[in-house]
């Protein structure tokens, strides 16, 4: 999937997160292609997918693929869905937007900078939980 990661790195969204999708089915549920490599690009297909408009898609991904996973499971793959859920965050997440639209602006990309690996997240966690399960 160097494809996927090389056109998120120039830019090419649609591209991408064409190729990032192909990591999983396309059944429904969608499933990794690839029993154990598949889910080490969650994050990147989040990130493709919502610069790209597919961030209701990804988070079908996103929800099959946890469920497939269950749990426990390694910390870097927990890191993973982590961040691809906050990357992905919710439906009416104008700021997260509003982030990615600021990023897109940018004349200088300084590689090596994480500019969207902190902020995403960290816009992610201060926003407050909609999650009724939770108190």
């Amino acid at each position: 999937m160097q494809f996927g990661t090389a056109a998120l790195a120039e830019g090419d969204r649609g591209a991408a997160y064409e190729h990032l999708r192909r990591v999983f089915t396309q059944d429904a549920p969608p499933l990794p292609v690839h029993h154990h490599a598949s889910s080490y690009y969650l994050a990147d297909l989040a990130a493709a997918a919502v610069r790209a408009g597919r961030a209701d898609d990804a988070r079908a991904v996103l929800l099959a693929v946890e469920d497939h996973l269950g749990s426990p499971r390694s910390g870097r793959l927990d890191a993973i869905v982590h961040r691809a859920t906050a990357l992905l965050g919710r439906p009416d997440d104008a700021e997260i937007d509003e982030v990615f639209d600021a990023l897109d602006e940018q004349t200088v990309v300084v590689p090596g900078t994480a500019t969207l690996d902190l902020v995403i997240p960290s816009l992610a966690r201060s926003r407050p939980s909609t999650n009724s399960d939770e108190p």
